[in-house]
This record gives structure tokens, sequence and C-alpha cells, in this order.
């Protein structure tokens, strides 16, 4: 059983990267019937008007409807991120990918950490906290990173984190 979750502009199409939760397999379960507790969390798009949920159920073998789904849960988190983010661009090169962001504000902000992979398993590749220029003022500033491992096609996340330890996640980038 998969459960996968895309976002959709205005016009019903594509914006960002569906996440899924799953699959959870009868291997999973050792053949028998419970009910297994997945999660996921992603960022939404700010163009994004329709969320389009899609459970997906794939016999593996014999001829037994052995595929359940139960109590989805689905929770939108409003709280405004503290950073305003002018562009996000990842751009490969001869000597990998640079990361390059502009924010507009920085309100609240502590500084950022550069991850690379998918949505589902990130690494972190930032040693330290990359720190907010302004010091977390109103004002805003231009990053770059580079990930001398990056290929094209490499996706790119931004944690966002603020004065008081919380975070959150820009992205994704892909490396052109």
């Amino acid at each position: 059983m998969v459960v996968t979750v895309a976002f959709l502009d205005g016009s019903m199409s594509p914006v960002g990267s569906p996440f899924q939760i799953g699959p959870v397999l009868s291997s999973d379960r050792a053949g028998t019937t419970e009910l297994l507790l997945r999660t996921n969390q992603a960022l939404v798009p700010a163009t994004t008007r329709t969320l389009r949920v899609t459970q997906t159920a794939t016999r593996a073998s014999g001829s037994s409807n052995d595929g359940y789904g139960d109590c989805y849960d689905l929770h939108l988190d409003t709280t405004p991120t503290a950073v305003v983010l002018r562009s996000f661009v990842a751009a490969s090169t001869a000597r990998g990918v640079v990361i390059r962001w502009n924010t507009a504000a920085e309100t609240g902000i502590l500084g950022f950490e550069v991850y690379r992979g998918r949505a589902t398993a990130r690494v972190r590749l930032s040693r330290t906290l990359l720190p907010a220029v302004f010091g977390g003022s109103a004002g805003g500033h231009a990053y770059a990173f580079r990930d001398i491992h990056g290929r094209p096609g490499s996706r790119y996340w931004i944690r966002v984190v603020r004065l008081g330890g919380s975070a959150s996640w820009v992205g994704p980038a892909r490396a052109g």
C-alpha cells in the first residue's frame, strides 16, 4: 500500500514534488492483518490550491486482497516561515553544484543548513550552521554553497533555523 500526495496549482497542474507514505508490504506485517503507522511531512508550495491524495494497493501474489488503508490524517501547518526567499536555485558546474538563495527578509532567523537527497531521505551537506548575515533582522541577503559531489538532477533543500531553535524546510531546487 502506498499513499501519494501531489500538490496542484489553480489550473490543476503539478507544482513542487509529490511525497509518499509507504510502501507497507504484507511482509512488513508478517503476513497478518495489522495496521502499521506510517508518517511523512513536506512543505506545501506557495502556489498550491489543491491536494491530490492517491492510495495504490498492488497485489504481490495470490488472489486474495491483503491491502488495506485506514484512518488517514492530513494536517496542514499554517505557521509562517520567518524567511522570505526571492530565489532558490541549484546550478551544475564543472566543480559540482552551486546552490544559491536570496532572501528578502530574515526576521528571527539564526541561520541555514543545506541538504541534498530525496524528500524522505536528506543528507546534510553544511557541516555547521550558515549564519544569517543580518543576525535575524528584517533585511535580506544573498547566500551560496558549493556541493563538490553534486550532479545534474540532484535535489537540494534549505533548513531554516529560527532564533528559538525551531526550523522549517525550503525546497527542493533541482540542479540543472
